[in-house]
Order: C-alpha cells, then sequence, then structure tokens
C-alpha cells in the first residue's frame, strides 16, 4: 500500500472519531494533507479520493513544499541511534553541521526508498525529496546539544 493511501487512510479514521482534526491545501496538481501539524505530505490529485469537505483548509501549507525550501539546507543521513521522547521514541539525523531528531513513528511511516532528507538546522523543518521533488515535511523533535552528543 502506498503511503499516499495510508495517510488518507488515517484521515479517514480521524474523521470517523473526532469529526475534523486533519487540514488540507490544493493547487493544481497536488492536495496537500496534515493529520497532526507534525508532518505533511503532498498528493497528487488523481490519487485523492477524501472530500475535502470535512477538513479544515490551510492554504499556508502549500509553500513548505516549495523547492525555495532546500536552498542552504544540508543534507541529512539517518543514523542508528534512538531516543526516547515523552510518549515513543526519536531517530537522530545527522549532518556535518548539526544534529536533528524525528519521531521514529513518522519516519517509519513516510519513508520511501532513495528518498533524501533536508533541513537548515536542528529546529527547522525536514523535508523529504524524491527524484528532486518534496513529497512529505516533518516538524523535528527538540534535542539539547548534550543529548545529541553535540557541545
Amino acid at each position: 500500500m502506498t503511503i499516499e493511501t495510508k495517510i488518507q487512510i488515517e484521515v479517514l479514521k480521524r474523521l470517523e472519531k473526532e469529526k475534523s482534526l486533519s487540514w488540507y491545501a490544493k493547487d493544481e496538481k497536488w492536495v496537500y494533507i496534515t493529520t497532526n501539524g507534525y508532518y505533511g505530505i503532498r498528493i497528487s490529485k488523481y490519487k485523492f479520493f477524501l472530500n475535502c469537505a470535512f477538513m479544515k483548509p490551510m492554504q499556508a501549507m502549500v509553500s513548505h513544499f516549495s523547492s525555495d525550501q532546500l536552498i542552504e539546507s544540508y543534507e541529512l543521513t539517518i543514523t542508528d541511534e534512538i531516543r526516547n521522547i515523552g510518549a515513543g521514541t526519536g531517530v537522530i539525523l545527522r549532518c556535518k553541521k548539526f544534529d536533528t531528531c524525528i519521531r521514529s513513528k513518522i519516519l517509519k511511516k513516510i519513508f520511501k526508498k532513495k528518498c533524501k532528507l533536508y533541513s537548515k538546522d536542528n529546529k527547522s523543518s525536514i523535508y523529504f525529496v524524491l527524484n528532486g521533488e518534496i513529497y512529505a515535511v516533518v516538524m523535528p523533535v527538540y534535542i539539547s546539544k548534550k543529548e545529541s552528543g553535540l557541545c
């Protein structure tokens, strides 16, 4: 099952239980959707099957998927390091300049083979890029410099 389908099924389950806890935005080719504000994903209109009338509009989400976001960003490497973070675990992502952290559950859900991860710094959004285009944006989990191993 594709990531796009899984996310839409998750939205349907939330709509069934909690009414409207999902947000969306549209442009000519894509629908952008988030279920919780921690991550957003871009879905081609021809693969999108939900009725947006039950979700809240958030047009500002489109700007997060602009390739301009990758300017001055650093490519991240997924490490084997796991941190306990509140409710769950986080995976440390690393580049030459900084470490950042992402929720393990989200990484597992939206990671695609051969995608590359980018971020501007340890507090900035993390961009999931495939074939030169951003398909998902994730907010990092804050880790202190002491926790990250950097001094």
